[in-house]
Order: C-alpha cells, then sequence, then structure tokens
C-alpha cells in the first residue's frame, strides 16, 4: 500500500460502514445517480437492489433498499460504462501491458473529441486541456516501467487538469479568466527574469485579473497531490527512502491507476460517452 493511503468509507443511512462497495478511487457521483428519495429514484427506473446517492451534509449517503439475512446489502454487479470498467478491470488485474492497453483506448477516444473548435472561447479551452491530456498520456505509457517520481509528475499534472475542466465548464466567465490567467503567468516569469537579469527585457504592461485559486476536489485528491509532491522532490523522505517511494512498486501501480481515472474524467466531463458493442 502507497506511503500514508486511506481507504474511503462510505456511510450506509446511519447504520454502520460498509467498505470495498465502491475503491476510494472512483468517485460515487461518476457512477451513481443523485435522486431526494426511494419515490424518486423509482419513478426514474431504479429497482430494488440498485444504489443511488443522497446529498447529507457534507458526505455523500448511499442509500441501499435490498436487505438479505436482516442486514442491508449492495448490488455491485451494475451495467457500468466501459470507462468505468476499465479502471475497476486495472485495479484488480494490474501489469503495465495492461495499463498501456487502458491508456491507449482513453488517447483514442480523446484523439476523436479533441479536433480544432474556434466557435468559442470555452470550445477552445476544451481543445488545449483534452490536447494537454493527451500529451500526458503519451509520457506515461513510456515511464510505467520507469520509477515512481515520473508517474507522479503525470499525475500531479491531471489533477491540476481536472480542476481547470471543471472550471472552464462552469461557464464562459470562467473560461474568460482562465484564458486571462495565462497573462498572468507571464507577468510572473518576466518579474522573476528581470530580478535574475536586470535591464535585460523590457517592462511589460500589468495585467487584470487576479489569479485563480486551484482547489482540490477532496481529502482523496489532496492525499494524490501531496504524495505526488513529496515523490518529484527532493524531500528528505525520497532521499533517505527511495525504498519506500520512488522504487516502490505499490506507488507506481497506485498512481497508474489514478491516472486512468483522471484520464477518463477528464474526456468524460466534457463528452458523455455513450458506448456501442
Amino acid at each position: 500500500m502507497p506511503v500514508g493511503q486511506v481507504p474511503s468509507v462510505y456511510r450506509v443511512n446511519d447504520t454502520g460502514r460498509l467498505d470495498n462497495i465502491l475503491p476510494h478511487w472512483i468517485r460515487l457521483e461518476d457512477v451513481l445517480p443523485t435522486f431526494a428519495d426511494d419515490k424518486e429514484a423509482r419513478a426514474n427506473g431504479l429497482d430494488a437492489g440498485c444504489l443511488y446517492r443522497r446529498p447529507d451534509g457534507r458526505n455523500w449517503v448511499v442509500h441501499l433498499w435490498k436487505r438479505r439475512g436482516g442486514r442491508k446489502m449492495a448490488s455491485t454487479t451494475t451495467d457500468r460504462p466501459y470507462h468505468i470498467q476499465a479502471i475497476y478491470d486495472l485495479k484488480e488485474d494490474y501489469s503495465a501491458e495492461h495499463f498501456r492497453f487502458a491508456i491507449e483506448e482513453c488517447r483514442k477516444v480523446t484523439a476523436r473529441v479533441a479536433a480544432e473548435d474556434n466557435s468559442s472561447d470555452q470550445q477552445r479551452a476544451r481543445v488545449r486541456i483534452l490536447r494537454h491530456l493527451d500529451r500526458q498520456l503519451g509520457r506515461v505509457v513510456k515511464w510505467i516501467e520507469d520509477e515512481a517520481d515520473l508517474i507522479a509528475m503525470v499525475l500531479r499534472n491531471l489533477i491540476e487538469l481536472r480542476f481547470w475542466t471543471e472550471y472552464i465548464s462552469t461557464g464562459p466567465e470562467e473560461t474568460g479568466k482562465f484564458l486571462n490567467e495565462v497573462n498572468l503567468d507571464i507577468q510572473d516569469l518576466h518579474s522573476k527574469m528581470d530580478r535574475a537579469f536586470p535591464g535585460a527585457l523590457e517592462p511589460l504592461p500589468m495585467p487584470k485579473g487576479r489569479r485563480i485559486d486551484l482547489k482540490r476536489v477532496d481529502d482523496n485528491e489532496e492525499y494524490n497531490f501531496k504524495l505526488c509532491s513529496k515523490l518529484i522532490h527532493a524531500t528528505a523522505l525520497t532521499i533517505n527512502h527511495p525504498e519506500a517511494t520512488v522504487e516502490n512498486t505499490s506507488n507506481r501501480e497506485y498512481m497508474a491507476v489514478e491516472v486512468l481515472f483522471y484520464g477518463w474524467w477528464i474526456v468524460s466531463r466534457f463528452h458523455d460517452l455513450n458506448w456501442a458493442d
């Protein structure tokens, strides 16, 4: 198990804890529909034994309908879309070859939806994000059998890419702020270069706007980001214990599954994926 990994636990109607209905690396919102109550769920076609989610404060409550032997149980044999099932399959039967195959399938879909589109700022931003995703996935298939810090660089990039994906999907105003962030990045670099090489650069006009605060979506993502940072940088932990960090194959395999998850999450956030046999 990777250093510091804590599996998620989902509560079941205040009756206790139910582990391993979904692995910690699958977000409930990606596989379960949301309904206010049983009546609304049934009206939308869910049968007894199915899972759905209800908001309860900061946590999602998984409501289970079916009872077996006096205990509430869940059916986990639901029809999952290919891109969700691919993540489960890689987790259950991991190998570098399997990973490469799974990533290439994601890249094939990405290539089909990343054609140039200048119809709006939002579409331009979408295409650029998808192309950056493909660049990262292209790297990770080459690095999958190398030390874990290389995969950590890809995963951390995808975590940040997930934020931008969600951010520009919010609307045109957010997309405009994202595109304006380019000017802030240039100004930041210019300022550092001007200090390093005084007088070598022409001054730039001050850009408008404020930086966007990149936020992690949950504790699991916060952990992933921190793990990646520890592996990428020359921290005391990686320097003194490479066997537990960059040389640890468990870290590499764990992050490989996370990379596949983020790849499909980004694509499916922009596009409804309808799979045909």
